[in-house]
């Protein structure tokens, strides 16, 4: 009796919906072509597709598919995502691991339009070794720690996002922590911190706290979107207890699970060492969103003339604020302003840190912005969100902060 091929039969809408999921994972450039690849496993009934950049990865159970036998194949996921998106939604799909002449591993594709349908087409898409593809695990449900709101986590990564955006491999991520009954998330690029806390989790469970790329939560909503999940369930998970900097993350929905390689948090310090409250002796203002950030784009264009890293210069007085170029360009924006203690902060800002932040406010909103000194860092908040705040490092002046009279302390011996 000769053995049935393994094979996946499916609808071509489910598969191209899990696809493009799975797209948004694989790296648009690549010097392996495994990492172009998508992972389609299958066995006891249950497909998914899985898809890694080395740090980031993504992996979708499919819901409605009939398996025959086991199947696991590597192939390029562009190539399939192609020839899923030429077949007509309502078209069956047929997919059968082969061997090519050469003995490369090879996925054949039959689609299917049904009864009546002129729609009959065969496709063979060449492989890749399957024990190439980097692994992929998804912790497991014991590993839960909290289950947050998809809208929370979004109003959170729409706060922290942009100062986690940085090039700086050491600061490109998102440091997740309980804090109290809730989650704060702190988001920094070595220059500009950005914090937001009070999240409402259920079911939270202490947990060391951990750091991730951006990208793991940033596409949280793009994959509840896609499924409607309302709610996430956040797993932390230390396959080798001895051995913690390969923890794991992942942020589970329905038939879907984003997981990231945690990275050494030590590299990025407490919030709390950064921010500070208000006091006495504090000096700052409060201007309208739209009308500030209006002001230090012209600034920017006004002053930045070569310069790779246009710096703006923020000097409140009574009932007002100038923002002005560094550059003696002449150009100075004097806005409205509501100031608090004494008059007279003036700080240096590179403008990048700052301005995309600012874009993401509504133009309505009233921003904060408080500094001690002429030396110490920028803190910006909006008031609406009372756990939250943006602290940018503010540059030196040209002039020396002012020298101790008893000179610099003697050096241990």
């Amino acid at each position: 009796m000769t053995e049935q091929p393994s094979s996946v039969l499916c609808r071509q809408d489910d598969l191209l919906r899990a696809l493009r999921l799975v797209g948004h994972f694989v790296p648009d450039r690549c010097p392996k072509p495994i990492l172009r690849c998508v992972l389609l496993r299958a066995g006891a009934g249950r497909v998914t597709l899985a898809a890694s950049d080395l740090e980031t990865a993504v992996v979708v159970t499919m819901g409605v598919a009939e398996v025959e036998g086991d199947v696991a194949v590597a192939i390029n996921h562009e190539m399939l995502e192609k020839v899923v998106a030429g077949q007509g939604g309502g078209d069956v799909i047929k997919m059968q691991p082969a061997d090519s002449c050469d003995a490369t591993p090879a996925l054949r594709l039959f689609a299917d339009g049904g009864v009546g349908s002129a729609v009959n087409a065969a496709y063979t898409l060449y492989a890749q070794p399957v024990a190439d593809f980097p692994p992929v695990t998804v912790p497991p449900e014991s590993a839960a720690v909290a289950r947050v709101r998809v809208a929370d986590l979004s109003a959170a990564m729409a706060w922290v996002g942009p100062a986690a955006a940085g090039k700086r491999d050491g600061y490109n991520g998102v440091v997740v922590e309980a804090d109290g009954g809730a989650l704060r998330l702190t988001g920094t690029d070595g220059f500009a911190i950005a914090t937001y806390g009070g999240i409402p989790a259920d079911a939270l469970v202490p947990f060391p706290g951990f750091m991730v790329r951006s990208a793991v939560i940033a596409n949280v909503a793009r994959a509840a979107k896609v499924t409607g999940d309302e709610t996430v369930e956040v797993r932390y998970h230390t396959p080798d207890p001895d051995y913690k900097r390969l923890a794991l993350a992942a942020f589970c929905g329905s038939g879907w699970a984003i997981v990231g390689l945690c990275k050494d948090r030590r590299a990025v310090p407490p919030a709390t060492d950064h921010t500070y409250a208000v006091s006495e002796s504090s000096r700052g203002f409060a201007v309208n969103a739209g009308r500030f950030r209006k002001a230090v784009e012209q600034a920017v264009r006004r002053g930045s003339g070569a310069r790779k890293a246009p710096v703006v210069v923020v000097e409140s007085g009574v009932g007002r604020v100038v923002v002005t170029a560094t550059e003696d360009t002449g150009f100075a924006a004097t806005l409205e302003a509501a100031s608090y203690g004494e008059p007279g902060t003036r700080t240096r800002l590179r403008a990048e840190l700052f301005l995309p932040w600012l874009a993401s406010l509504p133009k309505d909103r009233t921003v904060y912005c408080m500094a001690k000194d002429e030396y110490r860092p920028v803190q910006m908040w909006t008031g609406e969100h009372a756990d939250s705040a943006w602290v940018i490092a503010g540059l030196d002046p040209k002039v020396s902060p002012p020298q101790d009279p008893a000179g610099p302390a003697p050096k241990a011996a």
